[in-house]
């Protein structure tokens, strides 16, 4: 999944973890907002909705700035810290 199918996936909502798969594996981001939303729809055709802009909370280095490639299917979707099943 791409994140935007992963925001889908948890519900139309914000807060989940991801790991993009070429960072380490203590390193995960925290989605705040997709398109300034952080709840909701997203505009747009799915997969990739128009490639709206996407804002984590980059853990390792405790700073918010947007996700690189946000339509690729790089990213793990993860729950509690582990990879979702």
């Amino acid at each position: 999944m791409n994140i935007y199918e992963m925001y889908i996936h948890n519900g139309n909502k914000c807060g989940f973890k991801v790991r993009r798969n070429n960072w380490p594996q203590t390193g995960f981001a925290i989605v705040i907002s997709i398109d300034g939303k952080k709840e909701g729809e997203l505009d747009g055709k799915p997969p990739y909705f128009g490639n709206p802009k996407v804002i984590a909370w980059h853990v390792n280095d405790k700073k918010i700035r947007p996700l690189l490639s946000p339509g690729t299917y790089n990213y793990t979707f993860l729950e509690h810290g582990e990879p979702k099943k």
